[in-house]
């Protein structure tokens, strides 16, 4: 993993199988093909995802169609005595955020290699375009800028982590660890 994501726990006092097969109601197969999302056939519940053994991947059912970077909740249910311990958390898939990484840091190297060849050009008595640097500098600017409103970290994006806490909650009848809130 690229950088490590908060851990969210919640604890159920559903059993084991009980937190599956509830999740396994409420949850939509969320089934992707290169060409179409069979998953937008039926919009009956709220939430996408899998679940298989212990672990499980949801999302919320986006209106915009084919939002192909989403982000998701990945978790896993651990039998904790009489209840069960949800364990997980939320974010884009790993290689989303490498990718996210390389889009702001590629502009800002490749932004700077400019910079300086132009500061040398510069200083070395050279004639100097005025409209070239600052068509190089808008385009760092902009680049990095976008690429920092990726899903992530978006506003959009807490509030569908917070939708997804609150169905898990509402679903297995949860509540966050003490330490978590």
């Amino acid at each position: 993993m690229l950088w490590k994501l908060p851990t969210i726990v919640l604890r159920s006092e559903l059993n084991f199988v009980a937190c599956l097969q509830k999740l396994r109601e409420e949850v939509d197969t969320d089934r992707i093909t290169a060409s179409f999302n069979f998953s937008r056939k039926a919009r009956s519940k709220p939430v996408l995802g899998f679940v298989s053994g212990r672990e499980f991947r949801i999302r919320k059912r986006w209106a915009i169609p084919e939002n192909r970077v989403v982000s998701y909740f990945w978790g896993q249910l651990n039998e904790d005595g009489s209840g069960t311990r949800i364990e997980g958390y939320y974010g884009v898939p790993a290689i989303m955020r490498k990718l996210g990484l390389l889009s702001i840091v590629l502009p800002g190297v490749l932004g700077s290699v400019v910079f300086v060849r132009i500061l040398i050009a510069f200083i070395q008595g050279h004639a100097i375009r005025s409209d070239a640097i600052f068509a190089c500098l808008v385009f760092v600017v902009f680049v990095v800028f976008f690429s920092c409103l990726g899903p992530g970290w978006s506003v959009l994006a807490r509030k569908q982590e917070a939708f997804l806490i609150e169905f898990l909650e509402r679903v297995l009848v949860a509540r966050r660890e003490k330490s978590q809130q």
